[in-house]
């Protein structure tokens, strides 16, 4: 009977290795590394791809139109659920904009909300499927080298990579 716990001791050791070193690696501000507009970022069974970005003052129309403090920068992510079984459920809280002062800024939700209503679809990305979604970021006027940035918590997957899905940045200039 010995012989089973051993096992599981160790299994568990490992599994708190592991995660220990992922956590690890999430945490390390200066391991950051540019991907440009069109690389795909892997993250487990998923991809991210930065397709492209526009910068405006305002999103929407009419009385749905929602003015920036600063300026909305709307990036176009697209998202590839490379899994066989498991869907996808996209969430703007994913992407941020860094600028660089270290600065992060999330996403605007009334911005979002307006972008949202007119997609007409869904948030869930279906095994096997691509969807494209937009994110809208107010960010001061004056930003210095933004970047976008993800944040997904960790899979199984960036266990063997150490997230580095998390590390990447993708400049928006």
């Amino acid at each position: 009977m010995k012989g089973p716990l051993v096992y599981l001791s160790v299994a568990g050791v490992l599994v708190a290795a592991a995660i220990a070193v992922v956590a690890t690696a999430l945490a390390s501000p200066g391991a950051t590394h540019d991907v440009a507009i069109g690389q795909p970022i892997r993250q487990d069974d998923f991809t991210y791809t930065v397709l492209g970005f526009s910068r405006s003052q305002d999103v929407g129309l009419g009385r749905d139109r929602v003015r920036a403090k600063g300026v909305f920068y709307v990036v176009t992510i697209e998202v590839d659920n490379q899994a066989k079984v498991v869907s996808f459920r996209w969430d703007p809280s994913i992407a941020a904009i860094v600028d660089a002062h270290g600065r992060r800024y999330e996403f605007s939700v009334d911005a979002q909300r307006v972008l949202d209503a007119g997609s007409g679809e869904g948030q869930v990305v279906a095994a096997g499927d691509a969807r494209k979604f937009l994110v809208a970021f107010d960010v001061p006027s004056t930003i210095v080298r933004p970047a976008l940035s993800l944040s997904n918590g960790i899979l199984m997957g960036d266990v063997f990579d150490l997230a580095a899905y998390a590390r990447a940045r993708v400049p928006l200039e």
